[in-house]
C-alpha cells in the first residue's frame, strides 16, 4: 500500500508540474515563444540618455535693470507666467528723449527748404531810366554823360543779379546737401524713438512654454543685456529618450517597433517603450545615428541626463548584416554618450 501510495504521490506531483508549465508557456507572449523556440536571435542592447521632451531658452529681449522677480529656480512656471520685470523708469526717460530728438529733427529741416524769391525792380528801374534818356538824349534834353550813367546803373543791375543768382546756387546746393542729411536724421530719431518704444513695450520676460526653471539666477538690481540667456524652462511630465543606434542596424529598427528600457535610477525603471522616429543622420556626440522614444514621466524619475539601455532582439540574420558579431547571446552597442554636466 505504501508503494502504490508513493507512486501515486508521484503521479500527482508530475501532473501538477505539467499543468504549471502549460499555463507558464500560455502566459508568455508568441513572439517570446517563438524566439525561444527558434533559438537564432541575439538581443541588443542600444545605449540612451533622457532629454526633456521640451526645453526653452529664456532670453532677456532688452537691455535693463532688473527691478523685480517673480519666479525661483526649481520652481514650476506657466506658459506666458511673468518672471521678471525691468526698472520702466529708465526705460520712459529713453523714450521721452528720443521722440524729443526726432520731433527736433523734423523741424531742422523746414530751414533748408530752398526760397527761390528773385527781385528784378532794380533791374526794371534802371532799365527804364535807361530808355527814358536815350529819348531824352535823341531830343538833345540829355547830355552824352547823362546817358553813360544810365548804361552804367543798368548793366551794374544786371551784374549784381547774375551774381545774386550764383550765390543762391551755391546757397541752394548746401541748402539740398543739408536737405538730405536732415532727412536721415530724422530717420535715425525715429528709428530711436521707436526702439525706445520697443523697449517698454518689452519691460517684462514671461515663461515660454509650461515646465520647471533651471539655471535662473537673476536678482532685483542686476543689468541684463539684450540677448542674455538667464535660464531655461524644461517639460519633463514627459521626455524622450534618444538612443544611439549603430549605422548598420537602421534598416531595421523602425518607427512603431517596441522596445525594453533598463534606466540607471533609483529605484531602477524598466519599462516598454516604442520608437516615435529614427534618424539616419550620425550625432557628433554619440558618434552613432539616433533614435527617439516619447516616454511618461508621472514619478519624475527620468530626469535630464540619465542614461538608460534600450534592448531590441533580432534575428542572427539581420545582426550578422548589421556588422556585429553574431557569436554572442547580447551584444552591447557602444557609444560616446555622456550625461551632461550638473550645473
Amino acid at each position: 500500500m505504501k508503494y502504490k501510495s508513493k507512486i501515486f504521490d508521484n503521479s500527482l506531483f508530475l501532473l501538477f508540474l505539467l499543468m504549471a508549465l502549460f499555463f507558464l508557456s500560455c502566459a508568455r507572449p508568441s513572439e517570446e515563444k517563438e524566439i525561444k523556440k527558434a533559438k537564432d536571435t541575439i538581443e541588443v542592447v542600444f545605449e540612451g540618455i533622457i532629454v526633456p521632451s521640451k526645453e526653452e531658452k529664456i532670453v532677456s529681449p532688452i537691455s535693463g535693470k532688473v527691478s523685480k522677480v517673480y519666479a525661483e529656480k526649481g520652481k514650476k512656471v506657466i506658459k506666458n507666467q511673468k518672471l521678471v520685470e525691468f526698472d520702466k523708469y529708465e526705460l520712459k526717460l529713453d523714450y521721452n528723449k528720443a521722440k524729443a530728438d526726432y520731433e527736433k529733427a523734423i523741424i531742422a529741416v523746414k530751414y533748408y527748404e530752398p526760397e527761390y524769391v528773385v527781385n528784378r525792380v532794380l533791374i526794371n528801374n534802371a532799365k527804364d531810366r535807361l530808355l527814358k534818356t536815350y529819348e531824352l538824349y535823341k531830343a538833345n534834353m540829355a547830355s552824352l554823360a547823362e546817358l553813360k550813367s544810365a548804361e552804367d546803373n543798368y548793366m551794374d543791375a544786371l551784374m549784381s543779379d547774375i551774381n545774386n543768382k550764383h550765390v543762391k546756387l551755391r546757397e541752394d546746393f548746401e541748402r539740398s546737401k543739408l536737405q538730405k542729411q536732415g532727412l536721415k536724421d530724422i530717420e535715425k530719431a525715429r528709428y530711436e524713438m521707436e526702439r525706445a518704444k520697443y523697449k517698454i513695450l518689452h519691460s517684462d520676460i514671461f515663461s515660454p512654454i509650461d515646465g520647471y526653471l533651471t539655471e535662473f539666477n537673476v536678482f532685483v538690481g542686476q543689468n541684463l543685456s539684450e540677448g542674455e540667456v538667464i535660464g531655461s524652462v524644461v517639460n519633463i511630465e514627459q521626455v524622450v529618450l534618444k538612443g544611439a543606434i549603430s549605422p548598420g542596424t537602421y534598416k531595421y529598427i523602425k518607427p512603431g517597433m517596441g522596445v525594453n528600457i533598463s534606466c540607471v535610477t533609483v529605484p531602477p525603471v524598466k519599462i516598454e517603450g516604442v520608437i516615435n522616429e529614427v534618424s539616419p543622420v550620425i550625432d557628433p556626440q554619440t558618434g552613432r545615428m539616433s533614435i527617439y522614444i516619447l516616454l511618461n514621466n508621472p514619478e519624475y524619475l527620468l530626469q535630464p541626463g540619465v542614461k538608460c539601455l534600450i534592448s531590441k532582439v533580432m534575428p542572427k540574420s539581420q545582426v550578422k548584416e548589421s556588422g556585429m558579431d553574431v557569436k554572442e547571446e547580447k551584444i552591447h552597442v557602444k557609444s560616446d554618450l555622456k550625461s551632461p554636466e550638473i550645473k
